[in-house]
């Protein structure tokens, strides 16, 4: 989530970057961060962080750069 360019992810992208894990694992988790208020769905499979903020946070903490 936070590595991506985009404010929103779909499906695709998370398939794509979490290939090691299966589509259940990562509904699952999808699931467990929507209920915990840290993301939310923006419709047709597309998602968020609640809090933009948070996304700049973690991108920080994980040295994570857009270049």
């Amino acid at each position: 989530f936070a590595a991506s360019r985009y404010e929103t992810v779909n499906m695709p992208y998370l398939r794509k970057t979490l290939h090691h894990r299966s589509e259940r694992e990562i509904f699952g988790t999808l699931g467990g961060l929507e209920e915990s208020g840290i993301i939310e769905r923006q419709g047709s499979g597309r998602y968020r962080f609640r809090d933009p903020l948070f996304r700049v946070y973690l991108r920080w903490v994980f040295g994570i750069d857009d270049h």
